[in-house]
C-alpha cells in the first residue's frame, strides 16, 4: 500500500488511478505485457484490462512473460538483458500491426 502511495497519492478516488476505470471502445490500441513473477502489479490486473478492453469493442493484445517481474520487463528493452524475453519484438510487432 504504500508504494501505491507513493506513486498515486492520496486520490480522493482510488479508482481513478486505476487503469481499468477508463476502458472505452474508442481508446488508443494497447499492448498490455506482464511478467508472472510481478508482485507489484498482478498478472490478473493485465488480463482484466485485456478482457474489459475487447468487450467493449477496443484493441488490445496481453501477453504473460513466465518468470518476470516488474522490472525485468523494462530491463529487456536494453541490449544487455534483451535474451531475457521476446518483449522488444512482441511489442514492436504490435504497433506494425496496430499503426502500419
Amino acid at each position: 500500500m504504500g508504494a501505491s502511495r507513493n506513486a498515486f497519492g492520496r486520490a480522493p478516488d482510488p479508482t481513478l488511478t486505476q487503469p481499468v476505470t477508463f476502458v472505452r471502445p474508442d481508446a488508443p490500441p494497447i499492448w498490455l505485457g506482464h511478467g508472472t513473477a510481478d508482485v507489484v502489479v498482478h498478472a490478473e490486473d493485465t488480463t482484466i484490462l485485456d478482457q474489459r478492453m475487447k468487450a467493449v469493442g477496443g484493441r488490445s493484445e496481453a501477453k504473460l512473460y513466465p518468470g518476470l517481474d516488474h522490472a525485468d520487463l523494462i530491463a529487456t528493452f536494453s541490449p544487455l538483458f534483451r535474451k531475457k524475453a521476446t518483449i522488444l519484438a512482441d511489442v514492436s510487432g504490435f504497433f506494425h500491426r496496430e499503426l502500419g
